[in-house]
């Protein structure tokens, strides 16, 4: 009778444990500049934890190598979300001024993708400007400013 409720003990923790919810949300910032010699990739990923505090985990990797774990509110962290859903990748091209496009020189690659549960969202870009890129620009801002860097660390 003990090995059957242990059994039966044991489903029911198997069974609650696999029916919680799994926080599949999180954004992630990827940049990479391969002009500059050794690369200088970097990636932050921000996860909001399921604690009562709601506050938000900052990944910091530099160059593929874990550099530091922060926090930062959920309202940051929603207020990034926002800038993010409002993006359309449209809006990132290169904008012509009087019959000729303007640029940016060895701005790197750089992209934002926000998952969050069934739905996702993924923006790239090239190089990165405040005036060709607003809302793009902002959101990095943000995202580098919880990671306690500055967006001249990757223009």
């Amino acid at each position: 009778m003990k090995s059957f409720s242990l059994i039966i003990c044991s489903l029911a923790l198997l069974i609650s444990c696999s029916v919680k919810h799994f926080n599949s949300e999180f954004i992630e910032f990827n940049h990479m500049n391969a002009v500059v010699i050794e690369g200088d990739k970097l990636i932050i990923t921000l996860i909001p934890t399921d604690n009562k505090r709601k506050s938000v985990r900052v990944k910091i990797f530099i160059k593929g190598e874990y550099f530091d774990n922060k926090r930062v509110s959920y309202e940051q962290y929603q207020k990034i979300i926002n800038i993010i859903l409002s993006i359309k990748q449209e809006e990132l091209e290169l904008q012509k001024k009087q019959n000729h496009l303007s640029g940016v020189l060895d701005g790197g690659s750089n992209s934002l993708y926000f998952k969050k549960d069934n739905m996702e969202k993924k923006i790239y870009n090239y190089g990165i400007s405040k005036d060709n890129h607003k809302k793009f620009y902002e959101a990095t801002e943000l995202i580098l400013k919880a990671a306690n860097l500055e967006i001249n660390d990757i223009e």
